[in-house]
């Protein structure tokens, strides 16, 4: 079942505004910290990135500032997943 922002969660109701918000603070957040870096490093980030225009967004931002880019995908049954995050401390 994909998770849709306006939906309740387990950590209780997501507000899709909330959730949009966030995600363009992470986004400016990346894209500042990439532009000033005085060093190489690698940039990961960790997440599901569920629809394309997501993924794209980052490819636009390593395009932009003339970096490489990677994504990697990794498969999983529903099944594992839910018994893997069962095994999850509380954060």
């Amino acid at each position: 079942k994909a998770c849709n922002p306006s939906t309740s969660t387990p950590w209780g109701d997501l507000d899709a505004q909330y959730w949009k918000k966030s995600r363009k603070l992470c986004m400016e957040e990346a894209k500042r910290k990439l532009k000033n870096a005085k060093t190489d490093f690698v940039l990961l980030l960790d997440d599901n990135m569920y629809y394309k225009s997501m993924r794209y967004k980052i490819v636009q931002l390593a395009r932009e500032i003339n970096a490489g880019f990677v994504q990697l995908y990794m498969s999983a049954d529903v099944e594992d997943c839910i018994r893997l995050n069962s095994k999850r401390s509380e954060r």
